[in-house]
């Protein structure tokens, strides 16, 4: 972690070297310490520029507990984001479709208009609904509240 930059990415290599060569059960705990300091170090290092600085290989790397996590917190993030979007577009079929229902046809730019609305805006016209009387409420509605 002292060292400069400059002399980094040739010390931690010959580290790394040194520790695959070895088959002492610590290597991979001297290789995870190694790997996570050079990403602490270098942040702005792609996942190929790291691996090429230590030597490693893909799989290596995908063996350390820093990856695995990082990957564990990409995959939850990715679930989480999956299921909101998944939602908003639920709650937009059924609004579409209680306005086709009571309306008729709806127009295509009033369509775009829905979809594109926040889960709170979703859920704060799924309630206005109720209130609306012909289709121009809803574009009406949408002007003031968005």
């Amino acid at each position: 972690m002292v060292l400069p930059e400059a002399e980094m990415p040739r010390v931690a290599r010959l580290l790394a070297e040194r520790t695959q060569g070895e088959a002492a059960p610590k290597s991979a705990v001297i290789i995870e310490l190694i790997t996570t300091i050079v990403l602490y170090k270098f942040t702005e290092l792609s996942r190929e520029e790291v691996l090429r600085m230590l030597g490693f290989t893909t799989e290596e790397l995908k063996r350390t507990r820093f990856y695995r996590e990082v990957y564990a917190e990409a995959r939850a993030e990715g679930l989480d984001e999956g299921r909101q979007q998944g939602l908003q577009q639920g709650e937009v079929l059924v609004i579409l479709r209680l306005l086709r229902r009571r309306f008729g046809s709806v127009p295509s730019e009033l369509e775009e208009r829905i979809q594109r609305l926040s889960i709170a805006q979703i859920e704060a016209l799924a309630e206005a609904l109720l209130d609306f009387r012909e289709l121009g409420d809803v574009a009406a509605w949408l002007e003031h509240s968005c």
